[in-house]
This record gives C-alpha cells, structure tokens and sequence, in this order.
C-alpha cells in the first residue's frame, strides 16, 4: 500500500473500508465470508467480486475522499475525483487483509451487526436458491429437492424462502441438498440445457451452498466500539461514469461522439444531449450501485442515492453542464472505450447503410431497390452494410444509385423528402467510398489537451474500398484509459 501519509489518515481509511460495496448489506456478507477459514486467495477473491466496479464519495473531518474501485483495487483521493495525481492504491490483497485485521481486533462493525451476519447469509442462499429453482428445466427440481420439499416450493414468495430459511438450519437437511447440487452441477456442466435461465447457474450455486455448510467462527466487536455513519456525495468520477455508460461497446457513445466531431456548436450539442436522453429515469445508475438512480427530463439531469423521492444526496445538472462535460471527456479521451474503436469501422458502414435507405425511402414503387424490403430497416440495413465493406459490390450499388437519380426529375418532392435530398446522401455516399468522407474526422490538434506520449491515439483515414475492414484505424501505443480503467500512480 502506497504511504497515505496527509493524504488519507489510517482512521479514514478504515472508515471507508467498513462500509464495503455499493451493495446493500454488503457489510454482513464481508463479516461472514470471513467467518469461515479459507486460503487466502479464495478470501481476495470474494471482497473482489464484493466490490465490483464503482466508486463512492465521503465527507470525513470535513474532507472530500473519492473512491473508485475495479478488478485491479482501490483508489483514495482527495477532492471530487480520483484522476489526480494525489491518492493512494490498495490492491485487493491490501484491501482484504485491511478488512480481516479490522474484524480480527473487533473494529469493523458493532456486535449488533456482526450477530446478524450469519442469518443474512441463510436469507439470501435461501432467496438463490428459490430463484434458481425458478429457472430449472422441467422435472430438474424434482432431483434436487426431496419429495417432502417440493408442495411447500410451490408456494409464493416469501413464503418459499421462509421455508428454505428454516429447512437451512438443519445441518442434516443442508448436508444432503450439497449432494444433490453437486450432482445437478456435474450435470450442467455436460449439459446446460437443464437450466432455462442462467441467472443462478448450478455450478456457482453448489460452491455457495457448501462454503455455508462449512463451520463458522463468529467475531466480537471490541468494548464500547461504535461505527459512524459517514456523510456522502457524488464524486465527479460517478457523474462521468454514468454519462460514458458502461459496456465494453455501445452505439450510444459512438453515435454522441460523431456528432460532437461533426458539430462544434455548443447549442447543437447541447440539444442533441437532451434528445438523447429524452424523459425517464433508472435504477442503479450510479455504476450500478443498489439504492442509485437518475431522473432526466426537459430541465435536466439528476442523480441521486438514497430512496426514491427522499435520496440521501442528489446532484442536478443542467443538460448545458453535462453537454459540456461530455465535450470534456472527449476532448480529453475519456469517453470511447477500446471496444468502440476497434467498431468504429462496422458503425460507420451501417451509418452510410442507413443514408442509402433513406436515398430510397419515398422513391416510387417502380424502383428497383437493392436490398430485402423491411419495414423495420434491419435486414436490408446488415444486407447494404455487407456490400459496402467489398469493393467490387459497393461500386455496382453505387451504380444503380447514380441511374436512379439521373431518372429522378428536378422537381421530385415527396412527405418531406425532395430531389436535393436524395443528391446530397448519393454526394456523400460517393464520399465516403473514394475516402473523402467519415463520420469519425480526426479532431484538431490545436483543440486538444496535451496527452501523454504512452496513452496517444491516432487515426488514420483510410479509402474503405481500398481497404474493406476499417475506414478508421486506431493505431494505439500503451492504453487509452477512461473511467472504467485502473489508473495505476507511479
């Protein structure tokens, strides 16, 4: 662990690491992992997948801490965001063994709390294990659970997970239903088809099952020890991972980011943000953390933790602010993830698909269309965009639309569409085939921020005839990092 010295006092620190996740009664599932021995590894392993990826704001001592988290540890800083140069990094081996000492000197939680770890952990494998019966193939149910079992889970909730709950509690009773998961998991494994959904697979359910069935020893909290509630708020780090989106890929982010290169006009921006988003709302919105969401409507953004209505801490954001914050993210390579580069070439070619639709979109019936007719747009859509990425069949199609419009009359107009309408895509389209033309331009030089030489991005252009798998080369040299990325401290 790098020294926090000023930056992060050991006793804030552990303050941190005592409210766990972003998930609800996280800390009673940290309590009772630990509960039980285990190697090391199998210890990290699970805090690991506790966390997950997110982040958290707190207000200690009338500081601000950001905190984010991802497969790769934690980060601590001071201030609104972790993207400083000023912060420490806990692996998840520092993370875990934090974790563990706290228990082991009664300092992680109250006894109140720590008495309730091992019946939380009956309530939710009771509630897995419900779910998963949900999800089996016809007659699977009947070879996990024992004839007696079956009538009273056929029952509605909470009533089944009340009976599981007790049954749990039998150490007989749990010792044979581990062999009967174990034999339904051999079984997945050879087959999935025994299962309709995968939500709770087998396999994982089993090793569940039998890490509960194993003896636990339970932690006393250390006299007079009290646990403070810590004051939050929404971290920078949280607001620009809800406006990049999660996702290895997303058309979302590619068609905002095309639009921000093809449109410099901060009004244009501003009002393509706000019909992106529209009016609504989500759950798990801030990096899917439980009790998150986000409202968005014709004044603006909010996001919020907390319950619905009544949040502990919200945040509202013009749709001006988080146009510009978007610009910032761009700006600053903060906004694509690897994947959208690597798909830029195949979203381009379906962007150009959707220009030629809209050429023969209102043309009269005796035209002769290329493409499977589809009210929807996605066949012939995936029909265009293949012919597009081969030369010699994009030159044919390009053909046929140039005598199309040569017997098309000057005067052309049709429910919103006119002759210069359809002049301008077949322009563009002829564009776009020589390389003229890309919805992805390379931005200025001059307008962006200094990166460094590890983390650059270039982009050649390139004539997509001449080269039938991208029109837009990401040529990387390091990693480009975003959000999502572990941002290692020297």
């Amino acid at each position: 662990m790098t020294k926090t010295g000023s930056i992060l006092p050991e006793e804030t620190l552990n303050a941190i690491l005592r409210t766990g996740s972003n998930h609800n009664r996280t800390e009673l599932r940290l309590i009772y992992n630990f509960m039980s021995v285990q190697t090391k590894e199998e210890y990290e392993e699970f805090v690991r997948n506790e966390y997950g990826n997110g982040g958290k704001g707190f207000i200690i001592d009338g500081k601000k801490y950001a905190v984010w988290f991802n497969k790769n540890g934690m980060q601590i800083a001071l201030g609104e965001t972790v993207r400083t140069k000023d912060k420490i990094h806990l692996s998840w081996e520092q993370v875990t063994n934090r974790i563990h000492c706290l228990l082991k000197e009664g300092e992680f939680a109250p006894q109140s709390m720590l008495d309730k770890a091992q019946d939380n952990a009956i309530k939710e494998h009771a509630q897995a294990l419900a779910y998963m019966k949900g999800d089996m193939a016809e007659g699977v149910a009947e070879i996990v659970f024992a004839e007696k079992d079956l009538p009273h889970l056929r029952s509605i909730y909470p009533e089944i997970t009340d009976y599981l709950e007790n049954k749990m509690k039998d150490p007989a009773w749990l010792s044979e239903l581990n062999k009967r998961l174990s034999g339904v998991a051999n079984a997945y494994k050879k087959s999935k088809t025994i299962m309709r959904f995968h939500h709770y697979d087998p396999v994982t359910v089993s090793k569940w099952f039998h890490k509960l069935a194993a003896e636990v020893t339970p932690y006393k909290a250390k006299d007079g020890f009290v646990s403070t509630e810590q004051k939050i708020f929404i971290t920078q780090d949280e607001i620009d991972s809800f406006m990049i989106k999660r996702g290895s890929y997303s058309e979302r982010r590619l068609r905002t980011y095309s639009f921000y290169l093809l449109n410099e006009d901060k009004k244009s921006r501003t009002d393509f943000i706000k019909k992106q988003y529209g009016t609504g709302g989500q759950n798990y919105a801030l990096s899917g953390a439980d009790n998150s969401y986000a409202n968005y409507d014709g004044k603006g953004l909010v996001l919020a933790r907390g319950n619905y209505g009544n949040p502990q801490v919200s945040i509202s954001l013009s749709w001006d602010k988080v146009a510009n914050r978007i610009a910032y993210l761009i700006k600053n390579d903060q906004f694509l993830q690897t994947e959208d580069y690597a798909r830029m070439p195949e979203y381009e070619r379906e962007h150009m698909a959707d220009k030629i639709l809209r050429f023969y979109n209102r043309l009269p019936e005796a035209v002769d269309r290329p493409f499977t007719n589809d009210f929807f747009w996605e066949k012939p859509r995936k029909e265009i965009a293949d012919v597009l990425k081969e030369p010699i069949g994009a030159e044919k199609l390009l053909q046929k639309m140039d005598a199309v419009l040569a017997d098309l009359p000057l005067d052309f107009n049709a429910y919103g569409t006119s002759y210069s309408d359809k002049a301008d895509i077949l322009s563009q389209i002829h564009k776009y085939l020589k390389g003229d033309y890309t919805i992805f331009p390379i931005r200025k030089e001059e307008n962006k921020l200094p990166i460094k030489a590890e983390n650059v991005v270039k982009q050649k252009k390139i004539n997509p005839v001449a080269n039938n798998e991208e029109n837009i080369v990401k040529e990387k040299i390091g990693h480009q990092m975003t959000i999502f990325d572990y941002l290692a401290i020297s």
